[in-house]
């Protein structure tokens, strides 16, 4: 979905999950927010354009009742885009030869069992 006007919402914004409760008067919605340094503000203009995110589901779904929205920042990319770069910097290190080994086989096998 595009075209809010509120200017507070910028940046990448990615809903990651929903969250719904059974009797569908709830929901939690988890965004992430790149750069993180637009979270504050595109949280807050997300909850002022709730009414216009409910009206466009409640228009695009075939749902009785539309769930309250409440979002909510998600850390995960951010938290595994950390954890790949702390892997890449691990592997950085190591010899290339240790990088690239083929791990398939264990060590010390050999194609002729005793």
């Amino acid at each position: 979905m595009r075209g809010f006007a509120d200017p507070r919402i910028r940046g990448l914004v990615s809903v990651t999950a929903v969250e719904v409760t059974p009797d569908l008067r709830s929901a939690i919605v988890r965004v992430s927010v790149m750069p993180a340094q637009y979270e504050k503000r595109t949280l807050a203009g997300l909850r002022s354009v709730c009414g216009i995110l409910r009206r466009e589901v409640r228009d695009q779904t075939s749902l009785r009742k539309v769930p309250e929205l409440e979002f909510r920042i998600d850390d995960s990319l951010k938290h595994a885009a950390s954890l790949d770069d702390a892997i890449r910097e691990g592997l950085g290190d190591q010899p290339e030869s240790t990088r690239d080994h083929d791990s398939s086989e264990p060590s010390g096998s050999s194609e002729n069992p005793s």
